[in-house]
């Protein structure tokens, strides 16, 4: 109980970061229903934090320059939308988070969380479009404080999925180069393990047996289920939450 008034405390003070640390020591596993409402408690600390790093982040890019880039952190940001129709919504974030589970099995790097870039994406009121573009994606990745950052775009020829990404740094203006990955659009699966080896490559990694064993499987072959993923994304991240469950 002391953990769990101790962490509100700190959020009612505004520390929502010292709230979540004091809220991640709760055990009670005899308690069930109440380590599930910890856990929900959890996620709005989390999402309330990444808001206030962005804030922050975005004040001190005004005063002195961005924050510290930490060495070896990866960014993955949502593949602008360059479709007719701009239809490819539930993609992108299907895609951005099953690429960051992938990127996150390697020890070697620090993957940044999609809860953080979304926040980041929130504050400065640019939605999916126009923050997204390879251009611009080094001062993203710098507000983020990441190191590398992986962006593009996704166009959907007839029956097909395309992405067109790249790999850029934000300590310089230099790019670690693009690539484009075309697959059928209901296997889009295989293109997304396509950009994960891409991205690889791009850091110069040579992945250990261990983490290729855990990059390989496929979250899903069904499109449906991506979909589906995809817009439970982007209800959590409006606010939307019985909806996003």
């Amino acid at each position: 109980d002391s953990v769990v008034y101790l962490s509100l405390a700190y959020a009612q003070k505004g520390e929502v970061t010292k709230a979540g640390e004091v809220m991640s020591r709760f055990d009670d596993r005899k308690n069930p229903q109440v380590v599930g409402e910890v856990n929900r408690q959890m996620t709005i600390l989390s999402i309330a934090a990444s808001h206030q790093f962005a804030r922050e982040a975005m004040e001190a890019e005004k005063r002195r320059g961005p924050l510290a880039v930490k060495p070896g952190s990866v960014a993955v940001l949502y593949f602008k939308d360059d479709s007719k129709a701009k239809s490819l919504g539930p993609i992108q974030k299907a895609m951005a988070a099953m690429l960051l589970s992938d990127l996150s099995q390697i020890k070697s790097i620090s993957v940044l969380d999609r809860v953080r870039i979304q926040a980041l994406y929130d504050e400065m009121m640019l939605g999916q479009t126009g923050i997204t573009d390879r251009s611009s994606a080094p001062r993203v990745g710098r507000l983020l404080g990441a190191e590398s950052v992986v962006a593009g775009s996704m166009l959907n020829p007839p029956q097909k999925l395309k992405v067109n990404a790249g790999l850029e740094t934000t300590n310089s203006t230099r790019s670690r180069g693009g690539f484009m990955v075309e697959s059928q659009i209901d296997e889009f699966f295989q293109l997304q393990k396509e950009v994960v080896y891409n991205t690889v490559k791009g850091l110069g990694i040579r992945l250990t047996p261990e983490e290729e064993k855990a990059i390989a499987p496929f979250h899903t072959r069904s499109l449906k289920a991506a979909i589906y993923y995809g817009n439970g994304l982007e209800a959590l991240d409006t606010g939307y939450w019985a909806e996003a469950l």
